[in-house]
């Protein structure tokens, strides 16, 4: 009996270490594949801010767990680097089956383009899609205010312009209708449509004399008068606003100078 109690004893160990070294195995496994699954590693390079590195891990393995990885790092990588954001973004929006939900995803591809990147070409694009969705009035601005200053940007004044007279006539109010007017302004001098750019800018600074005084708008002013060789007016323009720079002051000096040797003017 007793022989009996201590060789049942003794199987009763030799299974006991059997199971633990199954569940140490099974441990030591499951540490292996936490510390060597690419997403723990892609989260880890995202913590550094090497969106790069993160999107290397990101693409070596399968889908479980990487639309809430790619959200994550879409935002993350914005401010790190522009060209991994594109990528996470554009993963989102081709695996988003709902148009709901895509409308906000390409929204934020757009103004990465147009923000980061300065990629304008490619933010045009992104926009003209966006306006043809079912969007509010506001957004569809947005887009269009958009546009019309990325064409600004890449030097297209006909297409900025036809954007901006495109937007004008659809009866805009408030600040809305002042940053268009001063795009519009901005694309006539490029033109060198003096006459018409300045129109423009007094009229901005009828509507609202305080934004044309933070927007610096008499510069503008005052640079197409002196194009025309017409300084007194130049002048009184900056004189108005002499007192917020020395800078001002200092133009204003220059600007008597060459007034003085124009023939038949009396300096002020």
């Amino acid at each position: 009996m007793r022989k009996f109690l201590q060789i049942n004893f003794m199987q009763m160990i030799l299974l006991l270490f059997r199971k633990a070294g199954f569940f140490f195995l099974f441990f030591l496994m499951s540490a292996c594949f936490y510390f060597t699954d690419p997403i723990r590693k892609a989260e880890k390079a995202l913590r550094k801010g090497d969106c790069k590195q993160a999107r290397h891990f990101f693409l070596l393995d399968g889908e479980k767990g990487k639309i809430e990885f790619a959200e994550r790092a879409a935002k993350a990588c914005v401010s790190h680097s522009a060209v991994e954001a594109v990528f996470f973004y554009d993963y989102l929006f081709r695996r988003e089956k709902d148009m709901a939900k895509r409308i906000p995803i390409r929204e934020s591809l757009a103004d990465v383009y147009f923000t980061n990147q300065r990629n304008y070409e490619k933010a045009i694009e992104e926009y003209f899609f966006l306006k043809g969705q079912t969007v509010s009035m506001g957004k569809k601005y947005l887009y269009s205010f958009r546009i019309a200053l990325s064409y600004f940007e890449m030097g297209k004044w006909e297409l900025s312009l036809k954007e901006t007279e495109t937007l004008l006539s659809t009866r805009l109010k408030g600040e809305n209708l002042l940053s268009v007017l001063f795009l519009l302004g901005r694309v006539l001098l490029m033109q060198e449509k003096y006459t018409d750019a300045g129109k423009v800018f007094k009229r901005i600074q009828h509507e609202d004399p305080v934004y044309f005084k933070e927007n610096k708008l008499f510069f503008y002013l005052s640079f197409i008068y002196e194009s025309r060789k017409e300084f007194h007016q130049a002048i009184i323009e900056l004189r108005n606003f002499q007192n917020t720079s020395e800078f001002l002051a200092d133009k204003i000096e220059r600007l008597k100078v060459r007034q003085s040797k124009q023939p038949g003017v009396i300096p002020l």
